[in-house]
C-alpha cells in the first residue's frame, strides 16, 4: 500500500484511511484506478399511501403518491 501511495503522490496514511473507511475516496485515489466519481446517485422514491375520507369519516379511496 505504501509503495502504491508513493507512486501516485499520496500519503500512505491517507490511502490507509480510505481503505479503512475513515476518509472518503478522492480523485487522487480514483484516477490511478481508472475510475471517476459518478455522483449524485439517484434512487426511486417510495410511494406512500393516502386515504381520502368523506365528512362522515368514511374512507372513499386509497391512493399512492410520491412524497
Amino acid at each position: 500500500m505504501a509503495a502504491w501511495a508513493r507512486r501516485h503522490g499520496l500519503s500512505h496514511q491517507y490511502v490507509g484511511d480510505v481503505l479503512h473507511g475513515r476518509r472518503g475516496i478522492g480523485d487522487g485515489v480514483l484516477r490511478p484506478l481508472g475510475l471517476q466519481r459518478a455522483e449524485p446517485i439517484f434512487v426511486p422514491r417510495e410511494p406512500e399511501t393516502i386515504t381520502l375520507y368523506d365528512r362522515d369519516g368514511l374512507a372513499l379511496l386509497d391512493a399512492e403518491v410520491l412524497p
